[in-house]
């Protein structure tokens, strides 16, 4: 009988231990998952910041053509309207970010939280959506500003 409660406690002690064990996992890795968010958002700011730049940057000249790579984050978007850049990300956390050159607002759906973040820019037409390599194009001449894939 003193053989069989040795064991339960024997038991009942790595049980404990491996409770501890599981419950720091846990935490550490939700703490990694908010880091990420973080990371995933501010990389987002600086791609509409450095597309926003690159923008202005043809604006000014005459007739003169850029391209550009956009790499985002998995399970984001990008797309233009006209004069406005947004990005699109889902996340499990909240990470609240002010800046005054990029407009962020964060909506709450099904447990997630939708972050839409957006710069305003000059006017222009075409149209992208998603990733990948995309021209800009200027001509004064005829007045227009123009986004397309390459």
């Amino acid at each position: 009988m003193r053989s069989v409660s040795i064991w339960v406690e024997f038991l009942m002690y790595i049980s404990f231990i491996l409770a501890a064990i599981s419950i720091t996992l846990y935490a550490a890795s939700e703490h990694v998952e908010a880091n990420k968010t973080k990371l995933i958002i501010e990389q987002i700011i600086n791609t509409l910041l450095n597309l926003e730049y690159s923008i202005e940057n043809v604006y000014s000249c005459y007739e003169c053509i850029e391209k550009i790579t956009i790499v985002l984050p998995k399970n984001s978007v990008i797309y233009f309207d006209n004069g406005m850049i947004y990005a699109l990300f889902y996340s499990r956390y909240l990470y609240n970010k002010t800046t005054e050159l990029v407009n962020i607002s964060i909506e709450e759906k099904n447990n997630l939280y939708l972050y839409n973040i957006s710069v305003q820019t000059k006017p222009f037409v075409g149209n992208f959506n998603g990733q990948g390599e995309i021209c800009i194009l200027m001509n004064k001449s005829i007045n227009i500003l123009n986004i397309t894939r390459c």
